[in-house]
């Protein structure tokens, strides 16, 4: 079994190696005692060959002070306790972060174990369209976008899982191999609107307009029953005016029936037409615009468009592009 904990033993532990970012300076004195602290039985356990206790220690002192000395010892415990991708990414950060004051056959050998490492993972950079979006690999976080670090990650199975507020979900699976590298380029995108609404407009719209032909079609057919009356009624009295006070013709009463149902259904059912015919193009101009393909035509003003509505006899005219 090797025994390294020594090797990476950097005398050199000098305070400015132990600044912290914490506002208060007492509390970064205390940090920086107790990182001290665990880092020396890090390494003490390290060269003993408890590397698991090792990693305890050296992972609390890790999170008060992340200095490069605290990151090469535990990049060398995680390799003694095969956990490549752990490792590349302490040992990475040791090399990135090591003093130019420091022994250059000491970096030669962390150099050397990180390429050792880098051989059994897969190195992963991640690039996310949207600063801030949350990175997940493995179901863990590893920060907020922009990564600038590379990523690594053990062979097999690997996720990457992007999220971001008001956008959409971003997600891949792939395999890791040992010694290779990925970039993934992740482009997050909006969510569409719901069509709930043009759906819900159009639909009404189309009731509406459903409705507003029936009452014009029945008013219409009233007026025209109330007109024969009348031309039934001049023709039997001879009178022009028709029904006058003291006509006793039963038609006069159905001609003032069939002449008042025409009067009441009329405005109704041209309302419910214009209303209608309106929602309808309104429903319709929505869904068009939200489920059009990205990059399309009618991403360039090409889509479908309603550019007229209007009554045409006793229809509805939809005027528009297509």
């Amino acid at each position: 079994m090797r025994r390294w904990g020594r090797l990476l033993a950097i005398s050199s532990l000098s305070a400015a190696l132990w600044v912290s970012s914490s506002a208060s300076a007492e509390e970064t004195k205390s940090n920086a005692a107790t990182a001290k602290e665990l880092y020396d039985q890090g390494v003490d356990l390290t060269e003993k060959g408890q590397f698991e206790e090792a990693e305890a220690r050296f992972r609390k002192a890790w999170e008060l002070q992340k200095g490069f000395d605290i990151a090469a010892n535990l990049g060398v415990v995680e390799m003694q306790l095969e956990k490549p991708a752990e490792a590349a990414f302490y040992l990475s950060f040791a090399v990135a972060n090591y003093p130019a004051s420091g022994k250059q056959d000491k970096r030669e050998w962390l150099e050397a174990r990180l390429a050792e490492v880098r051989a059994k993972v897969t190195a992963l950079r991640v690039e996310v369209s949207v600063p801030g979006a949350e990175v997940r690999v493995n179901g863990k976080p590893v920060g907020k976008a922009p990564i600038g670090e590379e990523l690594f990650v053990a062979e097999g199975d690997c996720s990457v899982e992007v999220t971001a507020p008001e956008h959409e979900p971003w997600a891949l699976t792939f395999k890791a191999a040992a010694g290779a590298a990925r970039k993934v380029q992740v482009d997050l995108v909006k969510p569409r609107p719901t069509v709930l609404p043009g759906a819900v407009g159009a639909g009404v719209g189309l009731a509406g307009l459903a409705a507003g032909v029936a009452l014009y079609l029945v008013s219409t057919s009233k007026y025209d029953e109330a007109s024969a009356l009348h031309d039934e009624i001049v023709h039997d009295t001879g009178n022009p005016r028709g029904c006058v006070a003291g006509n006793a013709n039963p038609k006069c009463e159905a001609l003032k029936s069939a002449a008042e149902t025409s009067d009441a259904l009329f405005a109704p059912g041209v309302a419910l037409m214009v209303a209608g015919a309106a929602l309808t193009a309104a429903g319709g101009a929505y869904l068009g615009v939200v489920l059009r393909p990205t990059g399309s035509p009618a991403a360039a003003g090409k889509g479908p468009r309603v550019t007229r509505v209007g009554i045409s006899g006793t229809g509805v005219l939809l005027q528009g592009s297509f």
